[in-house]
């Protein structure tokens, strides 16, 4: 059914070409080009290097295989000759290992990462393998709790610290009002809304309000949303390296184009994380960042709402250069997870970009769709925000945000 809907897609796009101003190719898109990269990718960045000794090759395929959500009789026999030495190798490989098992191997591992919690000595991939073991097992978060006690504190890693503790002992109250995050005046500058499940395998939906408070449209009028993939390939919690993309408040700083070419030729949205960027860069004018600042930007019954916090504590904890772009990844990784033809990221927000397996110019793309839509305000900066509004298990619908917006 969903390649029923691509071709449609397809259609509709090619109909439309001649409305765009710019055309956009990749070579790597093509159906020749992605079967080399994909056999190269299998046999030697993954497989050749796990039964290799070559640790740098390791890392390479870790990262392979959270691209291609790639397991084989290889790569579980590696994982399981490994995990007893897995504290033995230095922090870097340690969490590539954490990494990879987390997005590719749940669950498997879960007596062995209890019993070798206590050893971690880095906070980073300590809070790793604690969501390793809460993702199944909540009983244990006492205990963790009281582990991270004694052997950190928050000169360790704030950012993690602080956001650690609170999955293992917070409770956030009840998302406050979804209207007076969409109504609140951010400070006179345009945002872009981008509204989530907790679940991040299902799609966003995107949005963007302009300096005024009015809601963009499409060239035929409607209220202008794109579908939005916010879950990294390792769907780790946000303040983790490569983890998926943190709730809250971005600063919009412009318009790009990358070099990285999973990203390919079409423009992307750079954004910048609190600590990543000064405050001026969100409009305000203290010099350092402090959690009454960031929350200073909210909305009252807002401000006191943990989650949304989640940008201040990511960049506080490292993480930088999230940004919203396209791809041109192989879609047919991802066939039977719920987002598919969209593909995963190191933890930015992607949109679908459809490519012609000939010729590999673009003829579907998202990502130049809200490019657009943002230069129609000819703003030199303004404010992303991302936002779960629950735990259903479906993709986020304009019907349902309409709800919302409508009511206002």
């Amino acid at each position: 059914m969903k390649k029923l809907i691509i071709s449609g897609i397809i259609f509709l796009s090619l109909v439309q070409c001649s409305r765009q101003q710019e055309t956009f190719i990749s070579e790597r898109t093509t159906s020749a080009n992605r079967k080399a990269f994909h056999g190269n990718l299998i046999q030697n960045t993954i497989e050749s290097a796990l039964k290799s000794d070559d640790l740098d090759k390791w890392q390479g395929a870790f990262w392979g295989m959270g691209l291609a959500q790639f397991r084989s009789d290889v790569t579980d026999h590696f994982f399981n000759e490994k995990m007893d030495s897995l504290l033995t190798f230095d922090s870097s490989i340690q969490r590539g290992f954490l990494e990879v098992i987390y997005g590719l191997y749940p669950q498997k591992y879960q007596t062995q990462i209890l019993s070798r919690v206590n050893k971690s000595e880095n906070i980073k991939n300590f809070a790793m393998m604690c969501h390793y073991i809460i993702r199944y097992d909540t009983t244990q978060k006492q205990m963790l709790h009281e582990l991270l006690s004694q052997k950190f504190d928050l000169q360790d890693n704030p950012g993690i610290y602080i956001s650690l503790e609170y999955d293992l002992i917070g409770k956030d109250p009840k998302l406050p009002p979804l209207e007076t995050l969409v109504t609140h005046n951010f400070k006179n500058k345009p945002v872009i809304f981008s509204f989530h499940r907790k679940n991040r395998a299902f799609q966003g939906l995107t949005m963007v309000r302009s300096q005024d408070g009015h809601w963009i449209s499409d060239e035929f009028g409607r209220i202008f949303s794109i579908p939005h993939l916010a879950r990294s390939c390792s769907d780790l919690p946000p303040y983790i390296t490569h983890g998926n993309s943190p709730q809250g408040l971005y600063a919009i700083t412009g318009t790009g184009k990358s070099e990285n070419v999973f990203i390919g030729p079409s423009e992307s949205l750079q954004l910048s994380l609190p600590f990543e960027t000064t405050p001026a860069d969100f409009g305000l004018s203290d010099t350092d960042w402090t959690e009454t600042i960031y929350r200073s930007l909210l909305p009252d019954e807002w401000q006191s709402y943990f989650a949304i916090m989640g940008t201040y504590f990511s960049g506080l904890a490292g993480r930088s250069e999230i940004m919203a772009h396209g791809t041109t990844i192989n879609p047919d990784y991802y066939q039977h997870l719920p987002f598919y033809p969209n593909t995963l990221s190191l933890g930015c927000m992607t949109a679908t970009e459809i490519w012609d397996n000939i010729s590999g110019k673009l003829v579907h793309s998202d990502q130049q769709a809200l490019i657009k839509a943002w230069k129609k305000l000819n703003a030199d900066s303004g404010y992303f925000i991302l936002v779960e509004i629950d735990d259903k298990e479906q993709d986020v619908t304009l019907q349902e945000i309409l709800k919302i917006i409508l009511r206002m």
